[in-house]
């Protein structure tokens, strides 16, 4: 598999609906965007109505390569482009409008939306306002960050997928440092159990198989600091089958979300805990946690952080099979909330 590159897909998924004619997709295999006219991949054998396009001569090498796309197109391998209504620039908008500290501003805004031509009324209103260049800036980041979300969703490796924040080098764990996680682990083990919190990771948690799985599955991740890896943490993008029931509260919304597990240090460097939260934003704003009771020191760093407790999810562990945890989700897209912490305990 190859990474596809990021800039391209975002740039790509801002266009879409421009072209109702064709079909856009990305192939894992080789990072490849592909983009075809219906009628040529009807008579290339891609639909059951491929013989109601009448084509040009002009149009054979693209029907011929459409064609050797399909011949080897493979579907859990070749992924179709989003819906045009999953990526809406009009949502977008309407959180950059919410983004606005000057309630005049926010008005002007929400009018140009109203209506008929709401785009381009909306262009013309940030030009006015001398917020062209900033609105822009914003929508691109926020196709970036909705394409990110998308990748990991769908599995497209994309690149870059190695972050630098603060001192940390942030990327996928190996399998042949394994030796070196389980080491990082154990210290974290012994640090709760001395900090009065001995039964959250009981058992030997993560075990060595729980680990593996996660390299394989690419989501388990490397934090480095002048070439050696001190702390290390797994983040999963979808539904998380313990999150589904909550007791004692609700989640602060609905959407799409990611999970941080498993966070660790060896306690060698402090600020892996913001690093991971920084990380971890670079693919949702939408983050959740869970952890022990007795885990005083996660959960001053957590509420530190501006994460919100929400109520109480059930695990298994080392302890029971129904083992409770405390909840917690941050929303960065929360007006009220803070995007980026200044202080960190680990």
């Amino acid at each position: 598999m190859k990474p596809v590159n990021l800039r391209e897909l975002s740039d790509s998924f801002q266009c879409l609906g421009c072209e109702e004619d064709s079909r856009f997709f990305v192939d894992k295999r080789d990072g490849q965007i592909h983009s075809f006219y219906k009628g040529h991949l009807a008579l290339a054998g891609f639909f059951l109505d491929g013989d109601d396009y009448e084509a040009h001569p002009s149009e054979a090498a693209e029907i011929e390569r459409a064609k050797k796309f399909v011949d080897n197109y493979d579907r859990d391998q070749v992924v179709d482009f989003p819906d045009k209504y999953e990526f809406s620039t009009y949502s977008i908008m309407e959180d950059y409008v919410s983004s606005q500290e000057n309630p005049k501003v926010q008005d002007k805004l929400y009018y140009a939306m109203k209506g008929s031509r709401a785009f381009s009324r909306f262009r013309d209103a940030v030009t006015d306002l001398g917020l062209l260049d900033d609105w822009y800036a914003y929508k691109d980041h926020q196709f970036l960050e909705q394409t990110k979300l998308w990748c990991r969703v769908y599995g497209v490796d994309f690149e870059p997928k190695i972050s630098e924040i603060d001192d940390f080098l942030i990327r996928p764990a190996d399998i042949g440092e394994l030796a070196t996680l389980n080491r990082i682990y154990k210290s974290a083990r012994q640090y709760m159990a001395n900090n009065g919190n001995p039964l959250q990771w009981s058992g030997g948690y993560p075990a060595k198989e729980l680990l593996i799985s996660d390299i394989k599955s690419h989501q388990l991740y490397a934090v480095v600091s002048n070439g050696k890896i001190c702390g290390a943490f797994a983040f999963i993008i979808g539904p998380d089958p313990t999150y589904a029931d909550i007791e004692g509260g609700a989640w602060l919304n609905d959407k799409p979300y990611g999970t941080i597990h498993r966070i660790a240090s060896d306690g060698s460097k402090p600020g892996i805990f913001k690093a991971c939260l920084d990380f971890c934003l670079e693919f949702t704003k939408n983050v959740r946690i869970d952890t022990h009771k007795d885990n005083q020191i996660m959960q001053s760093l957590l509420q530190a952080n501006h994460f919100a407790k929400c109520g109480t999810i059930y695990v298994q562990d080392g302890e029971s099979d129904h083992s409770p945890r405390i909840a917690y989700h941050y929303d960065a897209n929360d007006p009220k909330g803070t995007l980026i912490v200044k202080h960190s305990v680990i």
